[in-house]
């Protein structure tokens, strides 16, 4: 694979979903630098978010319209799953994404985007214009899951992925289970 083929996958329209790809470009062997850096940029995709790029910024591939707007696109995937029921201001969403550079710092601009997934059926989510704010409803696409038994991240650390990390996912659901299911299974059986 090279790295043409890399950035048409990752711009592919409709396409949020990497892992399967990165998981195999990472076996590559490769010392060629731009294949490295679209290696590296698959992975930012999979489990990244524009804060990440910009955080490591020179180890990717740099990203030109499309592929931008893919980014963000993906960046508020998460900030849908994260903030799903919530009212978030455009003004949160810029800061706290780090999305600011990407769209101009345009409330405007993350608005119409965001009409953009809607109608693509990407996002469900309710769009507040007098008090500039966005409810999420629901995500219909999802994000690549983090496994750190199937792959080693290249560039990106455990804070980038960690919410999107299957054994932290885990560790949640084993206390959630210990401290709640548990317990009240207990409380039923002695009533």
């Amino acid at each position: 694979m090279s790295v043409e083929e890399i950035v048409t996958a990752l711009a592919k329209p409709g396409e949020y979903s990497y892992r399967a790809t990165l998981e195999a470009a990472s076996t590559w062997p490769s010392a060629e630098a731009e294949l490295l850096k679209a290696i590296n940029t698959l992975e930012l995709f999979a489990y990244g978010n524009y804060g990440s790029f910009l955080r490591h910024q020179g180890q990717f591939l740099d990203l030109l319209g499309q592929l931008t707007k893919k980014l963000v696109q993906l960046t508020l995937i998460s900030a849908c799953n994260e903030n799903e029921g919530r009212l978030v201001t455009f003004e949160t969403l810029l800061k706290e994404y780090s999305l600011e550079q990407a769209l101009e710092g345009k409330e405007e601009n993350l608005e119409l985007l965001i009409m953009e997934m809607i109608d693509e059926n990407v996002l469900v989510a309710k769009i507040d214009e007098r008090l500039r704010s966005v409810k999420f409803v629901d995500s219909l696409v999802l994000r690549d899951a983090f496994n750190e038994r199937k792959y080693a991240l290249r560039v990106l650390d455990q804070e980038d992925v960690r919410k999107r990390s299957v054994s932290e996912a885990k560790a949640f659901l084993q206390h959630w289970l210990d401290t709640k299911v548990i317990p009240a299974q207990a409380e039923l059986q002695d009533a």
